[in-house]
């Protein structure tokens, strides 16, 4: 017969069983996740969110992310458990294959988390995550052209290239192929990750940000409202309306099927997640046949020093964008530091917007981000060979912000 003390003894083991394993702390609603070999702690703090390192609110759902061997198939990972109910391929490289799985009950999730992170092909194991994606703009009010065209020297670029033969995957929040500036684009392919539709057209009244940013680089030079900086380039518009990160991981790999030669983010996430900086080093190492895509993302806008590590844009193989004045100035709120490469115009431009409006004004370094974006494409228009290090150092020439007109 067992003593109190022998069963107290067994619980104690128990409960260090546990938290060995990574299933939970003393606290069953605590949970324990690897990013980058370092620790993740999520407390649940209602059916669906939970509080990661007990400051940031993020969702769970029933879903996970693995990165597998690249001979692992859906069938290994299928047969793998009883609890999975559904095993969908998301991003295919060299290296490995990333797998979303789903599982029947999301009480099983951090027990298949655990348990595939001990297996000998599985790289990694991660819950799909939805944080905040910041849309890294804001709007404003003046009414005047965009005088940045003129200042960056665009209209002497023009007069040999608008952008042919360029394929430029937009990421945002919806686009209005419908406005009079942007009928007659060359869409090359449109998705809508969320609905996993061809429509990227936005659904909410709210789903602007997109549209502003494809008229910054695609309005047509139609004598209507504005002129893009690259209206003879290929638009491949891919809706992606939050960041579950299975879905972030989605976005990035149509962009990369669609041939995208440059891919414009204009936003940021709150947390960096190993799965999306393992995918941007893929797409900028691996891309365009081994020369890179340029991934192009706007630095942020909570006037801070960017550290390493804080979210995509302070990766290093991607094109960070900070935002300036006209006189050449930092704007207040565009975020700054050794992590972001280049600066160029942010501050009230006038663009296409999903209203009844037609165009409106938006300052920030995602209007930044998307001037970037546009003269990339005239550069790589003209010389399609270009490396991405060759790239980055014609960016460093071309956006020097001259002395007042």
């Amino acid at each position: 017969m067992f003593s109190f003390n022998h069963i107290r003894n067994l619980l104690i083991l128990f409960a260090f069983m546990s938290v060995i394993n990574g299933n939970a702390t003393a606290d069953t609603n605590s949970f324990i996740f690897n990013n980058f070999s370092k620790k993740i702690y999520l407390k649940q703090i209602s059916s669906d969110f939970f509080l990661m390192n007990n400051h940031l609110k993020v969702k769970l759902t029933n879903r996970m992310i693995i990165k597998a061997k690249a001979n692992i198939t859906k069938a290994k990972i299928q047969k793998e458990d009883p609890h999975i109910q559904k095993v969908t391929e998301i991003y295919q490289m060299k290296q490995g294959v990333y797998y979303l799985v789903e599982i029947k009950e999301m009480k099983n999730l951090f027990s298949l988390i655990n348990h595939f992170n001990d297996l000998p092909f599985i790289y990694f194991a991660q819950p799909d995550i939805l944080q905040l994606k910041q849309k890294t703009s804001h709007e404003g009010y003046k009414s005047y052209t965009n005088r940045y065209i003129k200042r960056l020297n665009i209209p002497s670029l023009w007069k040999k290239t608008k952008g042919e033969h360029v394929k430029i995957a937009i990421i945002d929040d919806g686009f209005d192929l419908t406005h009079e500036d942007l009928k007659g684009l060359r869409l090359a392919f449109g998705y809508d990750v969320e609905m996993k539709t061809l429509d990227p057209s936005p659904k909410l009244k709210i789903d602007t940000h997109g549209t502003q940013i494809a008229g910054i680089i695609f309005a047509q030079h139609n004598d209507t409202g504005i002129d893009g900086i690259a209206p003879h380039a290929s638009l491949i518009a891919i809706r992606h309306a939050d960041t579950w990160t299975s879905q972030m991981i989605l976005s990035f790999y149509v962009a990369k099927m669609a041939a995208a030669n440059i891919i414009n983010c204009s936003w940021t996430s709150r947390f960096l997640l190993e799965p999306v900086a393992d995918i941007i080093n893929d797409l900028t190492s691996e891309g365009r046949d081994g020369k890179g895509i340029a991934v192009i993302f706007a630095a942020g806008n909570k006037g801070i020093e960017l550290q390493v590590g804080a979210n995509e844009a302070s990766l290093s193989p991607v094109i960070s964008v900070g935002a300036i004045d006209y006189q050449g100035n930092r704007l207040k709120r565009s975020n700054y530091g050794k992590c972001v490469d280049v600066y160029t115009y942010g501050k009230n431009i006038k663009t296409t917007t999903y209203s009844s409006r037609k165009y409106g004004f938006i300052s920030g370094t995602s209007a930044s981000a998307a001037i970037v974006s546009g003269i990339c494409a005239l550069v790589l228009s003209q010389n399609q060979h270009m490396s991405l290090a060759q790239l980055n150092t014609v960016l460093q020439t071309n956006l020097i912000w001259e002395s007042n007109d």
